[in-house]
C-alpha cells in the first residue's frame, strides 16, 4: 500500500513539473511572438533613451517588455513619479525580479500582458519590440495615448508616425 501510494505521489509530482514547464514555455512563446525576445539593451542607447525621455518628476513611464528590469531602474533614478515594466515571460519576469531586488531597483517589475493594460495616463511608453510588434503599438497603444505623451522606441520605428528626434537608434515620439 505504501509502495502504490508512494507511486502516485510521485506520479502527480512528475505531471505538475511537466505541466509547469509547458507554461513556462508558452508564455516565453507567446512573449516571443507578440512582443519580442529577450535582449539586453546596450548602453549607449540606454544613454539615449535617457536623453530622449527628457524624464520630469511627475512622469508615469511604461516599459513594455521590461526584460531584465535595467530599463526601469535607470528610469527610476532619473527620478520620475512611477514607473512600471511589464513582461509576459515567466522566466524573464523572475530574472528580472532577482536582479531588481539584488540591486535594490525601483520602480515595479509587473507580470502582465502590455497589450491589455490601460495607457490613458501614461506620460512615456519606452520599448525595444521586434519592428512588427512596433507596427502594432502604432495601431493598437498609441491611439491610447494622450496628447503630449512620448514613446520611445529601441531600434524600431513606427510605419505611419514621423520621430520627433532620433539618437543612436532610438525613436522619440510625441503625440
Amino acid at each position: 500500500m505504501v509502495v502504490g501510494v508512494l507511486y502516485i505521489d510521485i506520479l502527480w509530482i512528475k505531471v505538475i513539473i511537466v505541466i509547469s514547464y509547458f507554461l513556462l514555455i508558452l508564455t516565453g512563446i507567446y512573449s516571443m511572438l507578440w512582443g519580442a525576445p529577450f535582449v539586453l539593451t546596450h548602453k549607449s542607447r540606454l544613454l539615449s533613451i535617457v536623453e530622449l525621455g527628457n524624464f520630469k518628476k511627475d512622469d508615469y513611464v511604461v516599459d513594455l517588455g521590461a526584460g531584465e528590469g535595467r530599463v526601469v531602474r535607470v528610469i527610476a533614478d532619473a527620478g520620475v513619479r512611477k514607473v512600471i515594466g511589464y513582461e509576459f515571460s515567466v522566466l524573464n519576469y523572475l530574472f528580472a525580479r532577482l536582479v531588481h531586488y539584488l540591486k535594490k531597483g525601483k520602480g515595479k517589475i509587473v507580470f502582465a500582458d502590455f497589450w491589455k493594460q490601460d495607457y490613458s495616463d501614461v506620460d512615456v511608453v519606452v520599448c525595444f519590440l521586434l519592428d512588427r510588434t512596433v507596427l502594432d503599438v502604432e495601431d493598437l497603444i498609441w491611439p491610447k495615448l494622450k496628447k503630449g505623451s512620448r514613446l520611445i522606441s529601441n531600434a524600431f520605428k513606427m510605419k505611419n508616425v514621423k520621430p520627433s528626434d532620433v539618437k543612436n537608434g532610438v525613436y522619440l515620439y510625441i503625440k
